[in-house]
């Protein structure tokens, strides 16, 4: 009897942990962070080798990407980290102009591992305006090594808006307004 309540117990405890997970809900803006920068990327990869232990990263990814940009004026480097549905934000980028410097991806498992990097071939400026939310877009990542290419583009404001308020519906940033976000 008693195995069977720890065992309805940890049913319980590990139900209620993965809901809680999936059901992230945004820091509210306040007067120290009332900017965010928003967005959601998709890795495809092709042609990359399999490794010595048997990774590689071809196929579709959202999860783990990293997407480093810099500050133009002040060379401020900020890393920003993309979850399991693609999504990635901070509250914690200043306003001002900005340019991407590199997209990441590592793929880990069985203690091995294989990633790849994109350092785009000109700068890729855009500008993060205070008080707003700074939606760039769904980003499309392709990356072919046998072609040795890196190519990338942002569209799709609406569903990356979408996105966070299927997330967070009653979150505060929902109410301010969006800037979309070009990168050039």
């Amino acid at each position: 009897m008693r195995s069977k309540r720890l065992v309805t117990f940890f049913a319980i405890t590990l139900t209620a942990a993965f809901l809680l997970d999936s059901c992230t809900t945004f820091p509210a803006p306040d007067a120290a962070h009332s900017t965010l920068i928003v967005g959601s990327i998709e890795l495809t990869a092709s042609g990359h080798p399999v490794g010595f232990s048997g990774n590689t990263v071809n196929g579709t990814h959202k999860e783990g990407i990293e997407i480093t940009i810099e500050n133009v004026q002040t060379k401020a480097k900020y890393v920003l980290h993309s979850r399991g549905d693609g999504l990635f934000f901070s509250q914690e980028v200043p306003a001002g102009d900005y340019s991407i410097k590199r997209f990441y991806y590592n793929r880990k498992s069985g203690g091995g591992h294989a990633d790849t990097n994109t350092y785009p071939d000109r700068n890729r400026l855009f500008t993060i305006v205070e008080g707003k939310v700074n939606n760039l877009g769904s980003i499309s990542w392709q990356s072919d090594l046998e072609e040795r290419m890196g190519h990338l583009a942002n569209k799709d404001y609406i569903a990356v808006r979408n996105q966070v308020a299927s997330i967070d519906s009653m979150s505060q940033w929902l109410k301010l307004d969006w800037e979309e976000v070009h990168v050039q």
